[in-house]
Protein backbone atom coordinates (compact mmCIF):
# COMPACT_ATOMS: atom_id res chain seq x y z
CA UNK A 1 0.00 0.00 0.00
CA UNK A 2 2.16 2.91 -1.41
CA UNK A 3 0.70 6.27 -0.44
CA UNK A 4 1.92 9.24 -2.84
CA UNK A 5 1.52 13.13 -2.94
CA UNK A 6 -0.36 13.22 -5.78
CA UNK A 7 1.31 16.71 -6.53
CA UNK A 8 4.85 15.80 -6.19
CA UNK A 9 4.81 11.96 -6.49
CA UNK A 10 6.73 11.41 -3.36
CA UNK A 11 5.80 8.89 -0.78
CA UNK A 12 4.12 10.65 2.15
CA UNK A 13 5.66 10.45 5.58
CA UNK A 14 4.32 7.25 7.74
CA UNK A 15 7.45 7.38 10.18
CA UNK A 16 9.05 10.23 12.10
CA UNK A 17 12.87 9.60 12.79
CA UNK A 18 15.65 10.79 14.17
CA UNK A 19 19.15 10.81 12.77
CA UNK A 20 21.95 11.46 14.79
CA UNK A 21 24.90 11.96 12.51
CA UNK A 22 27.60 14.66 12.82
CA UNK A 23 28.74 14.43 8.59
CA UNK A 24 27.04 16.64 6.90
CA UNK A 25 27.35 15.10 3.87
CA UNK A 26 26.08 11.74 5.20
CA UNK A 27 23.60 13.83 6.67
CA UNK A 28 21.77 14.55 3.38
CA UNK A 29 22.05 11.00 2.07
CA UNK A 30 20.65 9.23 4.81
CA UNK A 31 17.53 11.17 4.97
CA UNK A 32 17.50 10.81 1.35
CA UNK A 33 17.33 7.28 2.23
CA UNK A 34 14.96 7.53 4.59
CA UNK A 35 12.46 9.76 3.20
CA UNK A 36 12.33 7.87 0.12
CA UNK A 37 11.04 5.03 2.45
CA UNK A 38 8.02 7.36 4.11
CA UNK A 39 9.88 8.64 6.67
CA UNK A 40 9.63 12.42 8.24
CA UNK A 41 13.42 12.70 9.13
CA UNK A 42 14.47 15.54 11.67
CA UNK A 43 18.54 15.65 12.18
CA UNK A 44 20.76 16.76 14.86
CA UNK A 45 24.43 16.27 15.21
CA UNK A 46 24.84 16.69 18.71
CA UNK A 47 24.47 13.61 21.03
CA UNK A 48 22.91 16.08 24.11
CA UNK A 49 20.40 17.58 21.87
CA UNK A 50 19.28 13.64 20.37
CA UNK A 51 18.44 13.31 24.45
CA UNK A 52 16.98 16.43 24.75
CA UNK A 53 14.67 15.49 21.20
CA UNK A 54 14.07 11.94 22.45
CA UNK A 55 12.24 13.54 25.62
CA UNK A 56 10.22 15.94 24.20
CA UNK A 57 9.11 14.63 20.70
CA UNK A 58 7.73 11.21 20.01
CA UNK A 59 9.77 9.22 17.27
CA UNK A 60 9.33 6.03 15.88
CA UNK A 61 13.10 5.10 15.48
CA UNK A 62 16.52 6.77 16.34
CA UNK A 63 19.66 6.41 13.84
CA UNK A 64 22.29 7.01 15.85
CA UNK A 65 26.13 7.27 14.90
CA UNK A 66 28.33 6.94 17.41
CA UNK A 67 31.13 9.58 16.31
CA UNK A 68 29.70 12.90 17.93
CA UNK A 69 31.41 15.61 18.84
CA UNK A 70 29.83 16.73 22.32
CA UNK A 71 29.70 13.31 24.30
CA UNK A 72 32.67 11.16 24.46
CA UNK A 73 30.83 8.02 22.90
CA UNK A 74 27.42 7.76 21.08
CA UNK A 75 27.16 4.52 23.33
CA UNK A 76 26.32 7.19 26.54
CA UNK A 77 23.59 8.35 24.28
CA UNK A 78 22.01 5.19 23.45
CA UNK A 79 22.33 3.81 27.76
CA UNK A 80 21.19 7.66 28.46
CA UNK A 81 17.69 6.68 26.36
CA UNK A 82 17.75 3.21 27.99
CA UNK A 83 17.98 4.02 31.37
CA UNK A 84 15.38 6.76 31.16
CA UNK A 85 12.85 4.23 30.38
CA UNK A 86 13.47 1.78 32.96
CA UNK A 87 10.03 0.98 34.49
CA UNK A 88 8.45 2.04 31.39
CA UNK A 89 6.40 0.37 29.31
CA UNK A 90 8.04 2.65 26.71
CA UNK A 91 10.85 1.14 23.91
CA UNK A 92 11.97 3.81 21.30
CA UNK A 93 14.19 1.37 18.65
CA UNK A 94 17.58 3.04 18.30
CA UNK A 95 19.76 1.73 15.19
CA UNK A 96 23.54 1.89 15.59
CA UNK A 97 25.34 2.90 12.45
CA UNK A 98 29.26 3.43 12.99
CA UNK A 99 32.26 3.10 11.11
CA UNK A 100 34.26 2.47 14.54
CA UNK A 101 35.03 -1.31 13.62
CA UNK A 102 33.00 -4.65 14.26
CA UNK A 103 34.12 -5.18 17.72
CA UNK A 104 31.79 -1.79 18.82
CA UNK A 105 28.82 -3.65 17.04
CA UNK A 106 28.31 -6.37 19.22
CA UNK A 107 28.63 -4.14 22.46
CA UNK A 108 26.28 -1.55 21.03
CA UNK A 109 23.62 -4.44 21.07
CA UNK A 110 24.69 -5.83 24.43
CA UNK A 111 23.82 -1.96 25.57
CA UNK A 112 20.40 -1.65 24.30
CA UNK A 113 20.70 -0.89 20.64
CA UNK A 114 17.97 -2.89 18.84
CA UNK A 115 20.51 -3.23 15.67
CA UNK A 116 24.06 -1.89 15.06
CA UNK A 117 25.55 -1.89 11.52
CA UNK A 118 28.55 -0.92 9.82
CA UNK A 119 28.85 2.23 7.61
CA UNK A 120 28.34 2.68 4.74
CA UNK A 121 25.07 1.26 4.82
CA UNK A 122 23.77 -0.07 1.64
CA UNK A 123 20.88 1.61 -0.14
CA UNK A 124 18.41 -1.07 0.19
CA UNK A 125 19.02 -1.86 3.63
CA UNK A 126 17.24 1.53 4.86
CA UNK A 127 14.20 0.26 3.65
CA UNK A 128 14.47 -2.78 5.19
CA UNK A 129 15.55 -0.91 9.02
CA UNK A 130 12.76 1.31 8.18
CA UNK A 131 10.16 -1.56 7.94
CA UNK A 132 11.55 -3.66 10.95
CA UNK A 133 11.84 -0.99 13.25
CA UNK A 134 9.17 1.64 12.42
CA UNK A 135 5.80 -0.11 13.50
CA UNK A 136 3.35 1.94 15.33
CA UNK A 137 0.15 0.76 16.73
CA UNK A 138 -1.54 4.21 16.44
CA UNK A 139 -1.20 4.49 12.74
Amino acid sequence: MENQDSGTGRIRAHYKVLLVEDNPTLQMVQKTFLEMTGCEVEITDKGREALTLTQANTYDCVFLDLGLPDVKDGRDVLLAIRAREQGTQQHLPIVVITAHGKEILQDCLDKGADAALMKPVHPDQWAALVQQFCKREDR
